[in-house]
């Protein structure tokens, strides 16, 4: 008896903490970690949104990075298909969540399903990330070396411009994933 309602509260304790993540709104720009904290620099980016501003700035200085048509068209498709499975991900990790919430409401806890489902849903956003990472990795090897450089050092001497400009520094997600950084 004591084994089901310390499974119980586990599994409840996790739904909780599921459910805030998945209904918490937050800052929708920048996925800000605290309320306020990008105002003051202290803030982190998803991957997702890394990448996208990633393809955004590509996009934005195509013709002083050099990008060919080709290259455009290609990095569009990366764009295109990453975001469509970040959309059909997230559809799936909100009704697993939704399973999740069902099944710990009935009188008598399946905790086997429940973990099952956890599973499942976790299993899906390691998916998610993955592909994420896949697409960044396409995504170098579509520009050339001199391109990548280019892109380097177009975001140093925006940086070094936004810290003479006493704004803080850029996000330290976005850093990791400048080219050539991994």
């Amino acid at each position: 008896m004591k084994k089901t309602y310390c499974a119980l509260f586990v599994a409840l304790a996790v739904v909780a903490f599921v459910s805030s993540s998945v209904f918490a709104g937050g800052c929708p720009m920048d996925k800000c970690k605290m309320a306020g904290a990008h105002e003051k620099g202290d803030w982190k980016m998803s991957l997702e949104d890394a990448f996208s501003m990633k393809i955004h700035f590509i996009m934005e200085n195509s013709e002083e990075i050099g990008l060919s048509a080709e290259q455009s068209e290609k990095i569009h498709a990366i764009k295109y298909s990453v975001k469509k499975g970040i959309i059909k991900s997230e559809a799936e990790i909100d009704m697993l969540a939704l399973d999740i919430k069902e099944a710990l409401g009935k009188d008598e806890v399946d905790t086997a399903a429940v973990n099952g489902l956890i599973d499942k849903k976790y299993a899906l956003k390691a998916q998610k990330t993955k592909d994420i990472v896949a697409a960044c990795t396409s995504l170098k090897t579509i520009l050339t070396k001199d391109q990548q450089d280019k892109m380097k050092a177009m975001r140093s001497k925006h940086k070094k411009d936004k810290i003479e400009d006493g704004e803080e520094g850029e996000n330290h997600e976005m850093q990791k994933m400048s080219m050539g950084k991994e």
